[in-house]
This record gives structure tokens, sequence and C-alpha cells, in this order.
């Protein structure tokens, strides 16, 4: 089985706002996966 290639994200601008406010909000720096797992997290 062959992996099949990464699809583009789409972000709104209020998937933005979130991980902008996660990000200052946060006491030390985030890694990319901590980042979607917050937006993956985040009630819709």
């Amino acid at each position: 089985m062959t992996a099949s290639p990464a699809q583009p994200i789409a972000l709104n601008d209020e998937d933005l706002t979130y991980l902008l406010t996660v990000l200052r909000n946060s006491t030390q720096p985030m890694t990319t996966q901590q980042l979607i797992d917050a937006l993956r997290g985040q009630t819709r």
C-alpha cells in the first residue's frame, strides 16, 4: 500500500484566530503537532 500525497490544509479566519490565541496564551513554544491537536480539539 502506498501513501497518498498530502492534501493542502485550508484554514479559515476563525481557525487562524483560534491558533493565534492558543499561541499567545501558551507559556512555552508549541510544536506543529501541538497546534494541530489544539485545532482538532476546539469545539465548533
